[in-house]
This record gives structure tokens, sequence and C-alpha cells, in this order.
């Protein structure tokens, strides 16, 4: 005579669409951030940590101790970072950057346990809307590309350029490896192939030399690896050593005519040779502290245009030619700003570091299978941190936290999860 009203489990499936559209917002951004607005690159990492709150607040007092504890060696970097302020060029500057870098090194931290909490299934979202995210992007490029800024000039006032989604480029050629992994272990080989067929092709398709051979190299490093275990340690440490030694690499002066004959073939090529020449020479002023955190853009004769004189451009008369500022805010080499700005004790920590995580990585892939990720992912970062980028940007620094998210998200060093589900 009466009904009764049965259960539903409504709000079960309103909780569940909601952590969906959780993970489209949040890594499915990562291809429309990297290629139409690079700089907006925090607003997703920001958002994960909001929607997290929960998860973070249930983590014990003790385990936060033991994880602050196992990765306090890498506060030592920003901890130099801020007291390099007492002997900078700008001190301020060093110590705002030196700060800003406790800040992505706490958000990373704060990711990794983000990630490490999340169920399985929420980790298969992370690497499905990451890859469609930057394959639409990557769409959208081709059709911007073949129409000559059509597309974009709908919404930008700026002249259509070849370097227009030289950001994306290089973030996309990071991000190829560890997606296609992640596919690959989920999903089988045919979606990892078609994604990373999208989106080298979309990278060697745009004017970013760096991006161009951080996806080939990178990609490269890994079949490598993959192949013979025994190349993993070379390939990992080659970038450290070559490093290390870059000053006294390019610390000779090269002659006009040298710098004339290469300019012919490639002017950006002869204008970043005279940047690096500068930097070294800098460098060997100040050797063991550098000129502080930062003060790259502020290095005294900086903003001085590099000249090449009696140079004739394309059979042209022989005439003094401008490039541009001997350096123009950064060196385009990680490994040359480091010395430059933190000198041999920030390179001895910043080697340290790298090292360290390295080392605590393959201690984790003993087993194996994950090793040849790290191989390509270190050699892609190497590659766009060394010719074309500044090491403290920020856009490119939350890209790597985002890199950080997507490869924890593969559980690596679990060895139940280095390999897909059967089914």
């Amino acid at each position: 005579m009466f009904s009764t009203i049965q259960p539903t489990d409504k709000p079960v499936v309103m909780r569940e669409l909601i952590g969906k559209t959780r993970f489209v917002l949040i890594f499915g951004s990562l291809g429309p951030l990297a290629f139409f607005a690079p700089k907006g690159l925090w607003i997703p990492i920001l958002l994960l940590l909001l929607v997290s709150l929960k998860t973070l607040t249930t983590v014990t007092k003790r385990d936060y101790r033991r994880i602050f504890c196992q990765n306090a060696l890498y506060l030592t970097l920003p901890a130099y970072a801020v007291l390099s302020a007492a002997w900078a060029v700008v001190p301020e500057n060093s110590a705002i950057t030196g700060a800003k870098l406790f800040g992505y090194i706490l958000a990373a931290m704060a990711v990794v346990i983000v990630v490490d909490r999340l169920p399985d299934a929420n980790r298969r979202l992370v690497f499905i809307w990451a890859a469609a995210g930057l394959v639409i992007a990557d769409m959208f490029v081709w059709v911007d590309l073949g129409t000559a800024g059509a597309l974009s000039g709908l919404v930008k006032q700026a002249p259509f350029a070849a370097n227009f989604y030289s950001r994306g480029a290089a973030i996309s050629a990071c991000a190829v490896l560890p997606i296609a992994v992640g596919l690959f272990r989920l999903s089988g080989l045919r979606p990892a192939l078609v994604f990373a067929g999208i989106s080298i092709a979309t990278v060697l398709l745009l004017a970013n030399e760096a991006g161009k051979l951080a996806a080939v190299l990178g990609i490269l490093a890994y079949v490598a690896v993959r192949w013979r275990g025994i190349f993993f340690w070379p390939i990992v440490l080659l970038p450290l050593v070559v490093g290390i030694m870059s000053p006294m690499f390019f610390a000779k002066e090269l002659s006009n005519s040298q710098l004339c004959t290469l300019f012919n073939i490639k002017p950006s090529a002869a204008h970043r040779l005279m940047i690096y020449e500068f930097s070294s020479r800098r460098i060997f002023e100040k050797p063991f502290l550098g000129w502080g955190m930062d003060s790259s853009r502020s290095i005294p004769g900086g903003a001085k245009m590099a000249e090449i004189h009696d140079c004739g451009y394309k059979q042209g008369r022989p005439t003094t030619l401008k490039m541009g500022e001997q350096i123009p805010l950064h060196p385009h080499s990680a490994a040359l700003q480091v010395w430059l700005e933190l000198g041999a004790v920030g390179v001895v920590i910043f080697v340290g570091l790298l090292g360290a995580l390295i080392l605590r990585w393959q201690r984790g892939f003993a087993s194996g299978p994950s090793r040849p990720l790290i191989a390509g992912l270190s050699t892609a970062i190497f590659l766009v941190y060394s010719i074309s980028f500044g090491l403290w940007q920020s856009w490119l620094i939350f890209a790597l936290i985002f890199l950080c998210a997507i490869v924890r998200a593969l559980r690596i060093g679990n060895a139940e999860t280095n390999v897909a589900p059967s089914g």
C-alpha cells in the first residue's frame, strides 16, 4: 500500500563524475597550456593541491617528517641561492628567486604525496587526459601552422612567427616519453605509438632546435638503455660531465672570421656561441662563489651588444654585424648559468643533488623496466635546458613538476605496476 523510497547511488555517481572532471581540467590542460599559455602552468598544479587538501590533511605528522627528512637535501640549493644574496650583483633578485625555488621544491613534494595516494583508476586518468590534451593541442597547432597563424590570430595581436610555439615544443618533447610509457603499460603498444608519433611530428614541425633534439635523442636514449642496460650510466652521467666542463669548452675566444662563417650558416648559432663565450669569461672572474643567484640578467657588460667585425653576410660588403646582447637575460645554458651565478660551490651542490636523485631512482628501478625512461627523460630535459631556456624560468619549472606527477603516476619503483595489467 505504501511505497518505499529505494536507496540511490546518485551521490556516488556524482562524486565519480566530479573526480573524472577534476582530472580532465588538471592533466588535460597540460597540452593547451604548454602551447598557448605556458605561464599559466602553475594553475593546474595549484588546482591539484587545492582539490587534494583532504588527502594532504590525512597524512600523519610522522609521515610528513619522514618525507621531509628524505627530501631535505634538495633544499640545500635554494638555501645556498638565498645566501648568495650577500655577494650578488642585485641582492634582492637572488633572495626572491631563491625563496621561489624553496616554494617550487615544496610544491613538488606535495604533488608527489598526492599522486602517491591516488587509486589505480585515477592513475590511469592521468595518462589518458594528459595524452588527450596534448593531442588536441597538437591538432590546433597543425591547423594554425597550415593557415599561417589564422587561428592564433583570433586571440593574439602579435604577428605569427616561426618560434610562436617554441615553449610548447620544449614541454611536449620532455612529456612525450613518460606519457607514452604510461599509455603502453596501461593500454598497449598501439595507443602509445599513435600518441608518440603525433607529439614528435608536432615538435619536428616547429622552430625549436632544443625541442627537436630533446624529442629525438630522448627516444634514442630510451631505446639504447632498453636494448642494453649497460648504457644507462654513460647516458645519464655524460650530460653532467659535459655541464661541469662547459666553461672550459667555451672560454676560448672565436675569431671574427670563424664567427662570420658560422653566421652565414646559421646566425642564431653564432650569437649563441658569443653568449657562451662571454658567460664563460665572466665565470672565471668569480669561479668559486659566482655572481649570485639570478644575476645573469645583471652581469656587468651583459647588456652590451655582441658584434662581429668585417663580416659580409651572404657575399655582401664586409661590415660590423650587431648580434644582440652579450647575455640576453640568461646564458641559454643551464650548466653555464649555474657556474655563472652560483660558482663551483653551486655546481657541486647542483650536480650532487641530480646525482642523488638519479641514484634514488635507479635503486628503485633495479629490477629494470623503468631505467630506460630515466635515461630518456633526463636526456630530453638536459637538452632543453642546455640550448634554449633559463634555469629558473617559472613556467618550465612548473612543467617539470607536472612531469613529476606524471612519472610518479607510473608507480615507478613499485614492481607490481611496472607492467600493464592483463586484459
